[in-house]
């Protein structure tokens, strides 16, 4: 059954509104300033999985994209992300957390050797693959999952972190 753009892009919504309208009990713990300064150091090493090994996601992605124009496109992602030199001010994204990660009293040495546990490293595995394997499928996986939540669930962690830990 062929299904309009319009269709599409609610049926996401509806997916996004299911799976993200209730915060997992870690976030709300986040969200309500109750981890303590240890909770917040391992959640801080177990997310560092996104922006500190992001290369190992989008160069996959680049090398399989059969278009020109997108690979434009995403050589400008991952400047600005590796650089910081479109938007941030020409602090690179890892940079910004190995910052986070000081912040919280952990040091640049200790959040690139930190601990993951399985689940990230499943994530990083099965992240890296999928935008190996098929460009549509690793587009998919990195611009709905992955790029989608920055200007919700990213946004409440921020404002969080501003408002309870800093």
């Amino acid at each position: 059954m062929k299904v309009s753009t319009e269709q599409l892009l609610r049926n996401i919504e509806e997916l996004q509104t299911k799976y993200f309208a209730t915060p997992s009990p870690v976030y709300q713990m986040l969200f309500d300033g109750k981890m303590t300064r240890r909770q917040l150091q391992e959640f801080v090493g177990q997310f560092s999985v996104f922006p500190l090994y992001n290369h190992g996601y989008h160069g996959r992605l680049y090398v399989i994209c059969p278009d020109h124009r997108w690979r434009s496109r995403m050589a400008e992602i991952t400047y600005e992300e590796g650089t910081g030199r479109l938007f941030a001010g020409g602090v690179s994204h890892h940079e910004l957390y190995l910052r986070l990660g000081e912040a919280v009293g952990i040091s640049r040495e200790q959040l690139y050797r930190w601990p993951l546990c399985p689940e990230a490293i499943g994530y990083m595995n099965w992240f890296a693959n999928i935008c190996g394997r098929s460009f549509i499928e690793g587009a998919s996986a990195h611009m709905l999952a992955g790029e989608s939540v920055g200007l919700t669930v990213y946004a409440e962690v921020a404002d969080a972190l501003r408002k309870h830990y800093a």
